[in-house]
Formats: structure tokens, sequence, C-alpha cells
């Protein structure tokens, strides 16, 4: 078409598609910018760059083209949908559930529209509003999977186990498993394999019913992540512990023979921690290496006297997730001048510049150990942990980390976290040694820090007065 007439806009955005199909998106980008140039006025080839940009996380640029389109033609039901989804990637909450009412005010027979939607409204901490939406996507297709893993997070972070966690294993597999209230059926005397194939953090988290599984399973296998190996097998010696490679494996998950079944690790709460009363007896269930908390020990005694208070400041993986749940450093200021205390700097990746310059304007030290990388010795980096007096930190691994410890630790939370802290309170379902501190406004740090720093100072205060035997 092209060797016909190279000016025909119409033909660029044809070959665009059928390159963004091909999930080759630079050569999309280019071929629909060109279709643009030659038609400025089509709302369609806007939107198709959006969908192009939005694909490769391009969410600031792909907002951009929607809104273009939109500009070009109000009524382009679909340009909303992707608004939506661009302004929720880029943490922009209002703004996403605004286009996303627009979107399925024109298009309300559209699943995906729900979903999204009630993913927006999620963010926002509308929960009632979130779960009506999410259940008016699998009214219209049963099969939404992202419906279904809204349904059950919205339900875990409102504590409505009951519902949540049978809805938590129907969006995790859907199988034909028992129902979460008969562990016994899927598990007694039978060989168990499972396997952890979330992040770090998770599988700690999901590890704390491994006592459970193992005192009702004649034979536990745990797949795990590498680095979790060595604190695992000291931490659950009646249970077989292996590293495995989570990319591109190929697992068979349920009931595989008469005395066999294979279950994800995010499968075990569902059927341990069924309601609030089963997280009664929680205690600290990981061990760390007593040789290496000796080194560590070793190491904060020769910082002088004082609290010893590890601090980590980012978490998440996805851009907005990762901006909901971060606090920059220097926004920890107050925290960092409390008198009588030693800060060890727990938070690794590429920090080193953001610590230099918090270093160089404050005055204040933050200690830190080249050896100290969880990429590498993960458990060391729990030696370290468990060597502490204290732990704050956001909502990331070292968080479970502390907590299956039996550390204390300061969990600073976003206003709507993630579903395993719930809505409101202090104290942790999962972790007894665990504060949870929780923002007022969404984005909000400052009061977090204020009643942090006051703690802190408290517990400063505290400390020294025994040192001094007053």
């Amino acid at each position: 078409m092209l060797g016909l007439d190279p000016s025909n806009a119409d033909a660029y955005h044809m070959l665009g598609a059928i390159a963004a199909r091909e999930r080759d998106y630079g050569e999309a980008e280019s071929l629909l910018k060109r279709a643009i140039a030659l038609n400025r006025r089509s709302p369609y080839f806007r939107h198709s760059l959006g969908n192009v940009h939005r694909e490769r996380g391009d969410f600031n640029a792909a907002a951009n083209a929607y809104r273009d389109a939109l500009r070009l033609d109000p009524r382009l039901a679909p340009a909303y949908l992707g608004l939506a989804v661009a302004e929720r990637g880029l943490g922009r909450t209002q703004e996403a559930v605004a286009n996303a009412r627009q979107y399925v005010a024109r298009v309300p027979g559209d699943a995906e529209g729900h979903a999204v939607l009630g993913a927006s409204l999620h963010d926002l901490g509308e929960l009632q509003q979130a779960l009506e939406h999410f259940r008016m996507s699998l009214r219209i297709d049963p099969g939404h999977a992202s419906a279904r893993h809204g349904i059950a997070r919205v339900l875990l972070l409102m504590e409505q186990f009951d519902e949540g966690w049978p809805a938590w294993l129907l969006s995790v597999a859907n199988l034909a498993l028992p129902g979460s209230e008969n562990a016994r059926a899927l598990f007694e005397s039978k060989r168990v394999d499972v396997y952890g194939t979330e992040g770090v953090g998770d599988e700690i988290m999901f590890a704390s019913c491994v006592p459970d599984l193992a005192s009702l399973a004649a034979e536990v296998t745990l797949h795990c992540d590498p680095r979790l190996v060595p604190l695992f097998r000291r931490s659950f010696p009646t249970v077989h512990t292996s590293g495995m490679v989570k990319e591109g494996a190929r697992r068979t998950i349920g009931i595989v023979g008469p005395d066999e079944t294979h279950v994800l690790a995010s499968f075990l709460p569902a059927y341990f921690r069924s309601g609030a009363g089963r997280f009664a007896g929680r205690v600290p269930y990981l061990e760390p290496d007593p040789v290496a908390v000796a080194e560590w020990r070793r190491r904060f005694a020769a910082l002088g006297p004082g609290l010893k208070v590890g601090l980590s400041w980012r978490g998440g993986v996805e851009p907005a997730n990762r901006a909901r749940r971060s606090i920059a450093l220097a926004e920890l200021v107050d925290v960092l001048k409390v008198a009588g205390v030693h800060f060890v700097n727990l938070q690794h990746g590429d920090v080193g510049a953001e610590v230099d310059r918090f270093r160089q304007r404050e005055h204040v030290p933050l200690h830190g150990w080249t050896d100290a990388n969880p990429l590498i010795d993960l458990d060391f980096v729990a030696a370290e942990v468990a060597a502490l007096d204290l732990v704050i930190t956001v909502d990331n691994t070292t968080a479970h980390l502390a907590g299956a410890l039996g550390r204390p630790v300061w969990v600073l939370l976003s206003r709507v976290p993630d579903w395993r802290w719930t809505m409101s309170g202090e104290a942790s379902s999962w972790y007894r040694s665990a504060r949870l501190l929780r923002q007022r406004e969404d984005g909000q740090w400052g009061a977090v820090v204020a009643e942090v720093a006051t703690s802190l100072r408290a517990m400063a205060a505290a400390c020294r007065a025994e040192a001094n035997g007053t």
C-alpha cells in the first residue's frame, strides 16, 4: 500500500497496529507518529499511539496521547479507559477514577472497564464501591482474572477472611481444591510440595504457615528463592528445602496423586489463616545464624552506646506502587537526628547517591557494610536485622524479615496499604513484633515521621535511663 501512496496515513496506522500486535513497539511508535504527521485530525491514530506508550510502560506519554485523542473526539470511549489505566500507572488516583467512570458510563457492558474502575477505587480507598465494580466485571465475564484478584485483595484488606481466602484461592489458581476450611483433606498424611512463586517478602510471610503444614503432612518439600534456602533450612528442620528458578518453570499444581499434593506458597494462608483467630498464636518463626548474629553485635557495639536502629525507605517494584510505598530519605531527617541512636542502612539497591547527598547536607551518619547485600547473602542480612534493637521500614522485604525474626519493627504504610496490612490499627495480624504507622492522607508522610521521631526519642531516653541505672 505504501508503495502506491507513501502519503497514505491510514496505511501507516494499519502497519503500526500490526507492529504493536507483534510487540515491536519501537517500530509501531515510529509508524503511528508518521500517520499522525500525515493526518493530525484523527483521534484514532493518537489513541493507538497511547496504547503503544502504555504497553511500553511510558504512562506519561500514553496519558498525553489519550488526552489528544479526546480533544479531537470526546466521544471516543476507549480513550477514556486507556487514560484511566495511564493515570493509575502515574499514581493519579482521582483522575483514574474519573476517566474510568466516563468509560463505564459509555460502555457499561465491558468487564475490563469495571475491573479498571474497581482497581482505581481500591487505590482511592473506596473499598465497597471497588467490590461492586469487580463483581460487576465478573458477572459480565466470569473468567476475568484481574477482577477475581481484585475481589480477593479488597476482602482481605477489609479483614473479611471467610470470603477473602476462598476468593484468593480462585484468583491465584482456579483449581478444584478442597475449601479453605478443610486443610486436612488436602494435606494430612500427604507428601506436599510447596512452590514459592512470589517475591522474597511474600515467601517469608507465607512461610509462617509452614510449621502448621508440617504438623499435618507426612513430608513437606519447600521450593523457594535460592537466597532463602539457608535461612529456611535452619528455621524448618523437618522440612526439605531447595532453591528453585521461578522464571519459565512449569509445575503441576493441585492434587497429583492419592498421597501427593502440590501447592503454591500463596495457597497456605487460605488453609491455615482462615480467620482472625488463626493468627492468635503467631510467634517468630525464622532462626538467624547465631555466629553471624554475634558478628553483627560486635560490629554494632563498636559504634558506641545507644540504640542500634535499621532503616529502609523504599519499597515496591511497579512505579506507581513504589511511589506510594516509598519515602525520600530527606523526609526522615527528624528521625535520623534523634539523639542516642546509631542508624544502620538496610536499604539496598541504587541508593548510594541519595545517601551521600543526605550525609553531606545533614551531617548525620548512616552506617553500612558492603558485605551486607541481600542479593548475594540474604542469610547474613537476616543476622544483621536480628542483631538490631529496632527496624524502621516502609512496606518491603525488610518489614517481613524483621517481623518473621521477631525483632521490633515499625512499618510505615501508605493510606491504602497492601492487603496484608489491613486498613486500620497498629497491630499486624502476621507479625506480633510489628507496629504499623499509617498515613492519614495520600502521599503525606509528615505526621507518620513526626510520630516515629517522638516514639524513638522516648525509646532512646528509656535506653539511656536503663544504661545509667535510673
